[in-house]
Protein backbone atom coordinates (compact mmCIF):
# COMPACT_ATOMS: atom_id res chain seq x y z
CA UNK A 1 0.00 0.00 0.00
CA UNK A 2 1.34 3.07 -0.91
CA UNK A 3 0.10 6.47 0.72
CA UNK A 4 0.49 10.09 -0.80
CA UNK A 5 -0.07 13.25 0.70
CA UNK A 6 1.18 16.92 0.02
CA UNK A 7 4.72 17.29 1.21
CA UNK A 8 6.01 20.78 2.15
CA UNK A 9 9.04 19.98 0.04
CA UNK A 10 6.84 20.25 -2.75
CA UNK A 11 5.15 23.43 -1.35
CA UNK A 12 8.77 25.41 -1.48
CA UNK A 13 9.88 24.26 -4.66
CA UNK A 14 7.00 24.60 -6.43
CA UNK A 15 6.45 28.27 -4.91
CA UNK A 16 9.94 29.57 -4.12
CA UNK A 17 10.10 31.68 -6.81
CA UNK A 18 7.13 33.46 -6.28
CA UNK A 19 7.96 33.66 -2.91
CA UNK A 20 11.32 35.19 -3.22
CA UNK A 21 9.91 38.05 -5.70
CA UNK A 22 6.69 39.09 -3.27
CA UNK A 23 8.12 38.47 0.18
CA UNK A 24 12.11 38.93 0.29
CA UNK A 25 12.91 41.12 -2.48
CA UNK A 26 10.34 44.33 -1.09
CA UNK A 27 11.68 42.99 2.56
CA UNK A 28 15.19 43.14 1.88
CA UNK A 29 14.68 46.95 0.10
CA UNK A 30 12.73 47.95 2.78
CA UNK A 31 15.07 47.02 5.35
CA UNK A 32 17.80 49.16 3.56
CA UNK A 33 15.51 51.99 3.34
CA UNK A 34 15.05 52.11 7.05
CA UNK A 35 18.50 51.73 7.71
CA UNK A 36 19.54 54.53 5.94
CA UNK A 37 16.57 56.99 7.15
CA UNK A 38 15.42 57.05 3.29
CA UNK A 39 11.74 58.25 3.15
CA UNK A 40 11.08 58.59 -0.84
CA UNK A 41 10.60 55.07 -1.72
CA UNK A 42 11.38 55.39 -5.70
CA UNK A 43 8.58 55.44 -8.05
CA UNK A 44 10.12 53.10 -10.82
CA UNK A 45 10.46 50.44 -8.18
CA UNK A 46 6.73 50.50 -7.68
CA UNK A 47 6.09 50.50 -10.96
CA UNK A 48 8.54 47.91 -11.95
CA UNK A 49 7.33 45.74 -8.94
CA UNK A 50 3.91 46.02 -9.76
CA UNK A 51 4.43 44.93 -13.42
CA UNK A 52 6.57 42.09 -12.27
CA UNK A 53 3.96 41.03 -9.65
CA UNK A 54 1.68 40.35 -12.71
CA UNK A 55 3.67 37.90 -14.11
CA UNK A 56 4.93 36.04 -10.76
CA UNK A 57 1.04 36.70 -9.06
CA UNK A 58 0.11 33.71 -11.39
CA UNK A 59 2.12 31.20 -9.90
CA UNK A 60 1.17 32.11 -6.96
CA UNK A 61 -2.33 32.56 -7.22
CA UNK A 62 -2.12 28.89 -9.13
CA UNK A 63 -0.40 27.36 -5.69
CA UNK A 64 -2.92 28.77 -3.66
CA UNK A 65 -5.92 27.49 -5.57
CA UNK A 66 -3.65 23.95 -5.82
CA UNK A 67 -3.85 23.73 -2.51
CA UNK A 68 -6.71 24.58 -1.54
CA UNK A 69 -7.87 22.05 -3.89
CA UNK A 70 -5.62 19.22 -2.27
CA UNK A 71 -5.39 19.86 1.38
CA UNK A 72 -6.48 17.47 3.47
CA UNK A 73 -6.70 14.88 0.23
CA UNK A 74 -4.90 11.45 0.72
CA UNK A 75 -4.29 8.94 -2.07
CA UNK A 76 -4.32 5.40 -1.25
CA UNK A 77 -2.90 3.48 -4.11
CA UNK A 78 -3.64 -0.55 -2.96
CA UNK A 79 -3.81 -3.62 -5.02
CA UNK A 80 -4.35 -1.86 -8.95
CA UNK A 81 -7.02 0.35 -6.60
CA UNK A 82 -6.77 4.02 -6.34
CA UNK A 83 -8.60 5.70 -3.45
CA UNK A 84 -8.53 9.50 -3.26
CA UNK A 85 -9.82 10.87 0.35
CA UNK A 86 -10.41 14.13 2.30
CA UNK A 87 -10.56 14.16 6.01
CA UNK A 88 -10.41 10.41 6.12
CA UNK A 89 -14.02 10.14 4.19
CA UNK A 90 -13.37 8.43 0.58
CA UNK A 91 -14.51 10.98 -2.68
CA UNK A 92 -13.22 8.71 -5.25
CA UNK A 93 -12.42 5.49 -5.75
CA UNK A 94 -11.49 3.47 -8.73
CA UNK A 95 -8.91 0.84 -10.47
CA UNK A 96 -6.36 1.37 -12.48
CA UNK A 97 -7.79 -0.95 -15.55
CA UNK A 98 -11.21 1.48 -15.12
CA UNK A 99 -8.87 4.53 -16.39
CA UNK A 100 -9.70 5.19 -19.89
CA UNK A 101 -7.43 8.13 -20.64
CA UNK A 102 -4.94 10.89 -18.53
CA UNK A 103 -4.69 14.20 -19.44
CA UNK A 104 -1.99 16.66 -18.40
CA UNK A 105 -3.12 19.77 -18.48
CA UNK A 106 0.01 21.85 -18.09
CA UNK A 107 1.33 25.27 -19.23
CA UNK A 108 2.69 25.52 -22.78
CA UNK A 109 4.77 28.44 -21.23
CA UNK A 110 8.79 27.20 -20.46
CA UNK A 111 10.12 29.92 -18.48
CA UNK A 112 7.30 31.13 -17.02
CA UNK A 113 7.52 30.38 -12.84
CA UNK A 114 4.45 28.90 -13.07
CA UNK A 115 5.79 26.15 -15.53
CA UNK A 116 5.89 23.54 -13.15
CA UNK A 117 2.33 23.65 -12.19
CA UNK A 118 -0.03 21.02 -13.66
CA UNK A 119 -2.82 18.48 -13.27
CA UNK A 120 -4.14 15.36 -14.02
CA UNK A 121 -7.61 14.78 -15.33
CA UNK A 122 -8.74 11.03 -14.95
CA UNK A 123 -11.24 9.94 -17.41
CA UNK A 124 -12.86 6.72 -15.93
CA UNK A 125 -14.75 4.55 -18.19
CA UNK A 126 -18.05 4.82 -16.44
CA UNK A 127 -17.84 8.80 -17.43
CA UNK A 128 -16.72 10.09 -14.29
CA UNK A 129 -13.74 12.01 -13.79
CA UNK A 130 -11.31 12.51 -11.14
CA UNK A 131 -8.72 15.42 -10.73
CA UNK A 132 -5.19 15.42 -9.11
CA UNK A 133 -2.91 18.46 -8.87
CA UNK A 134 1.29 18.24 -9.04
CA UNK A 135 1.35 18.67 -5.26
CA UNK A 136 0.04 15.54 -4.48
CA UNK A 137 1.21 13.31 -8.08
CA UNK A 138 4.16 14.34 -10.22
CA UNK A 139 4.87 12.85 -13.93
CA UNK A 140 6.96 10.19 -11.98
CA UNK A 141 4.51 8.61 -10.10
CA UNK A 142 1.99 8.75 -12.44
CA UNK A 143 4.36 6.69 -15.19
CA UNK A 144 5.20 4.35 -12.46
CA UNK A 145 1.35 3.86 -11.92
CA UNK A 146 0.07 3.63 -15.46
CA UNK A 147 3.57 3.00 -17.31
CA UNK A 148 2.59 6.14 -19.94
CA UNK A 149 0.29 4.27 -22.02
CA UNK A 150 -2.83 6.67 -21.21
CA UNK A 151 -0.99 9.89 -20.76
CA UNK A 152 -1.90 12.45 -23.21
CA UNK A 153 -1.35 16.12 -23.03
CA UNK A 154 -3.24 19.77 -22.86
CA UNK A 155 -1.19 22.90 -22.81
CA UNK A 156 -2.79 26.22 -21.71
CA UNK A 157 -0.81 29.49 -20.97
CA UNK A 158 -1.26 28.44 -17.32
CA UNK A 159 -2.76 25.42 -15.68
CA UNK A 160 -5.99 26.75 -13.75
CA UNK A 161 -8.07 24.13 -12.55
CA UNK A 162 -10.90 25.83 -14.95
CA UNK A 163 -9.41 24.68 -17.71
CA UNK A 164 -10.61 20.54 -17.40
CA UNK A 165 -13.97 22.05 -18.09
CA UNK A 166 -12.79 23.80 -21.43
CA UNK A 167 -10.74 20.55 -22.04
CA UNK A 168 -14.28 18.22 -21.57
CA UNK A 169 -16.18 20.34 -23.80
CA UNK A 170 -13.66 20.00 -26.19
CA UNK A 171 -13.91 16.48 -26.06
CA UNK A 172 -17.76 16.11 -26.08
Amino acid sequence: MKRITIKPLRHLDLIFISLLFFLIAPSVYLYGVIENGETEFPLILIILWIGLSVFYGIGFILHIIYYLYDRKKEIIIENETITVLRKGEKINEFKINDVKEIVNINSRQTRAPWQYYEYYLFLLNNGENCTLTCLLLDKNSINEIFRNNLITEDKYIAAFLDERKRYLRKKE
